[in-house]
């Protein structure tokens, strides 16, 4: 309900931050969600949410990410968080993490390097040069080519599109196979 609330929820934020550290991993990725549907008047959480991506559930990482992201500029000092959250097993939590650098913009400066390397990624490297461009300056819109990033070795797979029928499971076992598709 708070998240539905946007920026109206700002009087909930120290409630969404303490909720961050709830036992229960659904009320951890909803509190983060709150957050992110706050923008940048969630910046005084930025320094819990750059722990939440440390969390041991996956979908508690993203989340927070997303929050970061949503917040912008005013989340620089999780720079370090996000940087190392580009080496995340998870795929989903490394494109939230590029996404919330770019969304930083020019103050995540001592990312450039991170997100250099994280670009020779096929799966991440639209997110990686798209933040790598904004933290230059360049406005979002068509996609223009970084500077940084030499151009691929081979050709990409064209992307595909996926219906999505409902949420995605906020934890999963690679050796098992659960909740994997």
């Amino acid at each position: 309900a708070l998240g539905a609330l946007g920026e109206r929820a700002a009087p909930s934020l120290r409630a969404l931050v303490a909720a961050l550290e709830h036992e229960e991993a659904h009320v951890r990725i909803y509190a983060a969600e709150s957050l992110a549907s706050m923008g940048p008047k969630a910046g005084e959480a930025t320094k819990d949410l750059a722990r939440a991506m440390r969390d041991p559930i996956p979908g508690v990482r993203w989340a927070a990410s997303e929050a970061l992201a949503s917040i912008g500029p005013a989340a620089q000092s999780a720079v370090p968080a996000l940087i190392e959250a580009l080496k995340d097993e998870f795929l989903y939590v490394r494109i939230c993490a590029a996404e919330a650098l770019g969304s930083i913009g020019p103050t995540a400066q001592t990312a450039r390097e991170a997100l250099t390397v994280a670009a020779n990624d096929p799966a991440l490297r639209n997110e990686a040069e798209w933040a790598l461009n904004r933290i230059d300056g360049i406005a979002p819109g068509k996609p223009v080519a970084s500077p940084h990033v030499p151009a691929p070795s081979v050709a990409l797979p064209p992307e595909t599109t996926a219906a999505r029928t409902a949420n995605p499971p906020v934890d999963w076992d690679t050796k098992t196979g659960r909740n994997i598709v």
